[in-house]
């Protein structure tokens, strides 16, 4: 459908200009992502759910966000769909993507191949008319994404040294409960919402920096759907908790499927 819609010049026109407005109009209309589990059909579009939307509606209107979620809840997929769609309609934008070790932040924005790293393959299967001009890739290195227009997106290991030793549009950081030296990418990255920048932190949880930071005790909360909370720290940092029955698909069937192989069970 939107390869179609683009073929004018006049709706081109219209629809970049929605896109560039609306990020989830993009990631759900234009995006593509993958699920190794589907044999028969693993590229398909971001399944329009509430919850989904409602994420990206938070990362686009937050300064700092953090992210409490359950597993496979499409949240990484979410970040780097994001971080391309700010690429490619802001020019000069230096986006961090920051993984424990660089390994798995290569795997987030591009790996070897580019089928396989997450950012790559969401730009990999844009129609082909989004691939032109200044959205064009320039540079497709090991974690390295760069666009005609200026913009990049960088895979980085844990820590505070590349953070400091750049000036970054927008940190984000992909299962940061699991960074031992969260805080101090976290504390590296303040200095540059003064100027308009933006942190995200995403993770599944576990104890540590993370869970302080974005502890509830006291707090009010507020339902955004049935398993979406949001409430906000003394230091003004948006939390979110994404639980695993905001996805209409994961029943107590599912729950339970997953709960197999899971040291400790339900609690574990």
């Amino acid at each position: 459908i939107v390869e179609e819609s683009l073929s004018d010049n006049a709706t081109k026109r219209v629809l970049h200009d929605v896109f560039r407005q609306k990020p989830w109009k993009f990631i759900s209309m234009a995006l593509h992502t993958k699920d190794e589990k589907d044999k028969h059909h693993p590229v398909k579009s971001f399944p329009d759910k509430a919850y989904l939307r409602e994420l990206v509606y938070a990362i686009h209107n937050s300064e700092i966000l953090l992210v409490r979620k359950s597993r496979q809840m499409m949240a990484s997929w979410v970040i780097c769909a994001y971080a391309v769609w700010y690429a490619i309609y802001y020019p000069f934008r230096l986006i961090l993507i920051q993984s424990k070790r660089e390994d798995d932040a290569a795997n987030m924005v591009n790996a070897n191949d580019p089928l396989m790293g997450r950012c790559s393959f969401l730009y990999t299967q844009l129609p082909a008319l989004f691939r032109q001009r200044e959205m064009k890739l320039t540079r497709a290195a090991f974690g390295i994404l760069e666009f005609a227009n200026g913009s990049k997106i960088w895979g980085i290991p844990e820590g505070a040294d590349v953070i400091r030793g750049n000036v970054p549009s927008m940190v984000i950081g992909d299962e940061f409960a699991f960074q031992p030296q969260a805080e101090l990418a976290f504390q590296a990255a303040l200095p540059l919402l003064k100027g308009g920048g933006k942190f995200i932190g995403v993770s599944s949880v576990a104890p540590g920096f993370f869970w302080e930071l974005t502890d509830n005790k006291g707090r009010e909360t507020k339902d955004i759907i049935p398993g979406m909370k949001r409430w906000t720290t003394p230091d003004g940092v948006n939390v979110i908790r994404l639980h695993y029955s905001a996805d209409p698909e994961k029943d107590e069937k599912w729950k339970i499927n997953e709960l197999i192989g899971y040291p400790g069970g339900e609690t574990g």
